[in-house]
């Protein structure tokens, strides 16, 4: 079976610790904002990989203006 590649987007791929964060630290602002650049300005798709639970990551990744 032949798959249409009409409607394919492409997508980016992190590791939260290591990368993104420090090893089981917040995300910074600059890295939020360089994340934010490429979604605005590529029709690139950005996704975080992790072995981490949804709530730490969430504990990761919010933002809180530090």
């Amino acid at each position: 079976m032949q798959q249409s590649m009409e409607n394919t987007q492409d997508i980016i791929l992190f590791d939260l610790d290591g990368i993104l964060t420090q090893p089981r630290g917040p995300i910074e602002v600059s890295i939020v904002n360089q994340l934010l650049d490429v979604l605005a300005n590529t029709s690139w798709r950005v996704g975080i990989v992790t072995g981490s639970s949804l709530e730490y990551i969430m504990e990761q990744i919010i933002v809180t203006g530090k």
